[in-house]
């Protein structure tokens, strides 16, 4: 899981901290598409990614998803 976060998030030439990469391995489902879900939506933030921002994008996409 941690090998397809850094492929998506090189896709796009972030480099998050490696601590944002244990947190969302920990919280995420374990799908290459719940990883893409979680790097679009970081990626769309247009903010540095930190553990911080991965905790309020993950947060975000479980309020979306209980509507």
């Amino acid at each position: 899981m941690a090998a397809i976060l850094r492929a998506r998030f090189a896709e796009r030439s972030i480099t998050p901290a490696d601590d944002v990469i244990d947190y969302l391995v920990r919280r995420l489902d374990r799908s290459a598409e719940a990883a893409s879900r979680a790097v679009e939506r970081l990626d769309a933030l247009h903010r540095p990614v930190t553990r911080a921002l991965a905790r309020l994008a993950l947060d975000g996409e479980a309020a979306t998803d209980e509507d």
